[in-house]
């Protein structure tokens, strides 16, 4: 029951920041990539490092085999999958480690710390890229989802609460609208 409480909580704040005056998203269109990855490299300029994670016939997801991928500002980076359209790289998939898991069987998750965290992560694409043109609070699946959307890319921050024993997931998408869009009418 106190989790759902601090979902609603955390919902009304993000409803309050993103009433608030927007920024502009240029920016986020200004952004080619993540780490070395920019948005429409070809396939074969990463496929060296490259292991198939889903076929779709003209869209495939990789994941991305490297053992040197730096932190993402602070956090652990689980993996990174990168998502080519027709050879084109049209999205940068960043999944951090489990937060807040616990770590003896009388533990239970942290919720708050991780939701400090997420709104941390958040603070900090708001400074950038302005209030989100999206976000959704969702208790029924635990999941709070925050978007920006620009011109021609897109920002997808999502964190995902795993359960009392399992700690929280945090995923963060960049994509091409374009070739993303492309890429879903195709199938």
């Amino acid at each position: 029951m106190a989790q759902k409480i601090k979902y609603i909580l955390l919902f009304l704040i993000f409803i309050f920041i993103s009433n608030s005056k927007a920024q502009s998203l240029n920016a986020l269109d200004a952004k080619q990539g993540h780490y070395n990855f920019k948005l429409g490299d070809s396939y074969q300029k990463w496929s060296s490092q490259l292991e198939l994670f889903l076929d779709n016939n003209s869209q495939k997801s990789y994941i991305f085999k490297s053992s040197n991928i730096p932190k993402f500002y602070e956090y652990t980076v689980n993996r990174v999958l990168l998502t080519f359209y027709n050879q084109k790289l049209a999205l940068i998939t960043v999944e951090l480690e489990v937060w807040d898991a616990p770590t003896n069987t009388n533990q239970y998750t942290d919720l708050d710390k991780s939701l400090e965290k997420f709104t941390s992560l958040f603070e900090r694409y708001k400074s950038m890229y302005g209030n989100p043109t999206e976000n959704q609070t969702n208790e029924k699946s635990s999941k709070i989802t925050i978007y920006w959307e620009g011109k021609t890319k897109y920002l997808l921050s999502k964190l995902n609460y795993l359960g009392i024993k399992k700690g929280c997931k945090v995923v963060i998408d960049f994509g091409d609208k374009l070739e993303m869009s492309k890429s879903l009418n195709n199938h």
